[in-house]
């Protein structure tokens, strides 16, 4: 099984949340803004390339996304 890396991983910020791809498995993790500034967990998930993560353990792509969308600045998550 091939490991995800932070590399593999794009993110954009809303009003709503954090959005993130997993760009190798084009998987799609939405992570949504609470009101204390948290994020919800667990995302809501989508995989769009095979319905699946291929050749990456799941747990693991999903590991890395929280990982990612938890290290996201908590300025660029505030409710505007």
């Amino acid at each position: 099984m091939k490991q995800p890396t932070k590399t593999e991983y794009d993110t954009t910020v809303d009003d709503a949340g954090v959005h993130v791809v997993h760009r190798p498995t084009e998987s799609h993790y939405d992570y949504y803004l609470l009101a204390d500034g948290g994020l919800s967990l667990p995302p809501i998930i989508r995989h769009a390339k095979t319905g699946d993560t291929g050749d990456y353990a799941s747990s693991e792509v999903r590991a890395m996304a929280d990982e990612v969308a938890q290290e996201t600045p908590r300025e660029h998550r505030s409710r505007q």
